[in-house]
């Protein structure tokens, strides 16, 4: 015996109703003043942690001894930050 239901299953009901009203809110779109704002304080914090490892290695320098490794890691943080 064939059942032949014109009811659509709970299945079908669910994906229905998810993809008619969907809660789930859009990606933001941001205008190009906001990136423009984003990239000066992006390169204004990167300009700050720039010159703070430079005056690092200006007062640490002269105390530091040859194999000094933070001495060394602070001269790899300036040279990224370049």
């Amino acid at each position: 015996m064939e059942l032949n239901s014109v009811q659509p299953t709970d299945m079908e009901l669910a994906h229905t109703i998810s993809s008619s009203s969907s809660t789930r809110s859009s990606t933001p779109v941001m205008s190009n003043c906001e990136r423009l704002q984003i990239a000066n304080s992006e390169i204004r914090k990167f300009t700050i942690l720039h010159a703070n490892v430079s005056h690092a290695i200006e007062a640490a320098a002269p105390y530091a001894q040859d194999d000094d490794s933070d001495l060394a890691d602070m001269y790899s943080r300036q040279h990224y930050l370049e």
